[in-house]
């Protein structure tokens, strides 16, 4: 059962980039290891040492990817920071941290607030 309120959104004043788990190319249900694991396969790939020989372009996308991926994995691997993040993608108004309610939620998070 998803609430009406499932649908993503980012909400404004919110210190988080969009697309952490795209960015890692998982979806938001991916376990821990799963994460590590990602990060630990792009970091490799996209490193910038690694295109130390590359044209500039190819130079200037890998850093920006690794740096994408480095930010992504250091929200989503910190259980706080990624229950922040994920409450901040939900649209559900019951998900302000200032709620001194924890209820159940129905979204995609499906987690207690």
């Amino acid at each position: 059962f998803l609430c009406m309120y499932s649908v993503r959104l980012r909400w404004p004043g919110r210190a988080f980039s969009t697309g952490h788990y795209s960015a890692l190319g998982l979806p938001s249900t991916a376990t821990a290891q799963e994460i590590k694991e990602m990060f630990i396969a792009l970091s490799r790939r996209h490193h910038p040492d690694v295109h130390l020989n590359s044209p500039r372009s190819v130079q200037d996308n890998a850093k920006k990817q690794f740096l994408k991926v480095t930010e992504a994995y250091a929200v989503l691997s910190d259980p706080q920071l990624r229950r922040e993040y994920d409450i901040s993608q939900c649209a559900c108004p019951h998900h302000s941290l200032l709620s001194p309610w924890k209820i159940r939620c129905f979204c995609e998070c499906n987690s207690i607030h």
